[in-house]
C-alpha cells in the first residue's frame, strides 16, 4: 500500500491496464525515502519506519466521532513534531493504544 495523496491514487486508479499501473508504482517507489509535512516539506520520518498495525498495511483510513475521515499512516518512530495534549485512549482506533495530536514543529 502506498502511502500517496487521493489525487495520485486516484491516477493509478484510472490507468488503462496493471502494466502502467505498475510501472507508475515503481517510479513513485523511487522517489519515497522520506515522509514530509504535507504544507512545509519539512522531515518527519523516513518511510522504513512504516508498520502495519492491520491486515490493509501501514495506511488506514478511519471516520472520527464527528464524521470527519481522517487517512492514518503508523511509524515506529517520528522526528519534528509538536504534542499538543495529553493522551487519550478515547475514540482510538487502535484498541489498547492512545492516541495525541501530532504537529510540524516547524509549522
Amino acid at each position: 500500500q502506498l502511502m500517496v495523496g487521493q489525487h495520485v491514487r486516484q491516477r493509478l486508479l484510472e490507468r488503462e491496464s496493471c502494466v502502467p499501473r505498475l510501472r507508475d508504482e515503481i517510479s513513485i517507489l523511487g522517489c519515497m525515502g522520506v515522509m514530509r509535512c504535507r504544507r512545509c516539506k519539512f522531515e518527519i520520518c523516513s518511510h522504513k519506519q512504516a508498520f502495519s498495525m492491520s491486515a490493509e498495511g501501514p495506511v488506514s483510513a478511519f471516520v472520527n466521532p464527528g464524521g470527519v475521515v481522517h487517512e492514518t499512516a503508523t511509524f515506529y518512530r517520528a522526528k519534528n513534531l509538536v504534542l499538543v495534549g495529553p493522551s487519550s485512549t478515547e475514540h482510538s482506533w487502535f484498541p489498547g493504544y492512545a492516541w495525541t495530536i501530532a504537529l510540524c514543529a516547524r509549522c
